[in-house]
């Protein structure tokens, strides 16, 4: 596992990459250096290419087609129920990953989300109503 050890380009932190990574320098962590850098460098092309002429032009033309259309009406999220637990995809996949590597097998992706519900799902300490803890936290911690 010591070759898989590597350091964040940008944070500096250690993870574990996969072994066909082994000795490189230049990864980002999956804890949102990556996506940062990935931002960053579409950021980057887009001002350069709005910065050219045919750039200009089709800004100013996609922002003249947004200005007569108006805003789309927003229609509401429908309520998710509280077992579907999102969690992020990257962080997800390195988990898979590094737990395979961990266990010497291959770990799929449904074991580790499963294993990822059932640590997060929290119980209540007391049995009493919502409302009640709230009014009993208030009455204990004014504001």
């Amino acid at each position: 596992m010591r070759p898989c050890l590597t350091r964040c380009r940008h944070c500096r932190i250690f993870f574990l990459s996969h072994p066909r990574n082994k000795g490189r320098k230049d990864l980002g962590c999956p804890f949102g250096c990556r996506d940062a850098h990935r931002r960053r460098c579409s950021t980057r092309r887009s001002t350069n290419y709005n910065q050219t002429e045919s750039g200009k032009t089709k800004k100013e033309r996609l922002n003249t087609r947004r200005r007569q259309a108006g805003d789309p009406e927003v229609e509401p999220e429908e309520a998710s129920e509280p077992d579907e637990i999102e969690f992020n995809s990257e962080i997800v996949t390195h988990i898979v990953m590094v737990t395979s590597l961990i266990e010497g097998f291959a770990v799929s992706r449904r074991q580790v989300v499963t294993m990822l519900r059932q640590m997060v799902r929290q119980h209540s300490i007391f049995r009493e109503s919502r409302h009640d803890y709230l009014v009993r936290w208030l009455t204990e911690h004014p504001p």
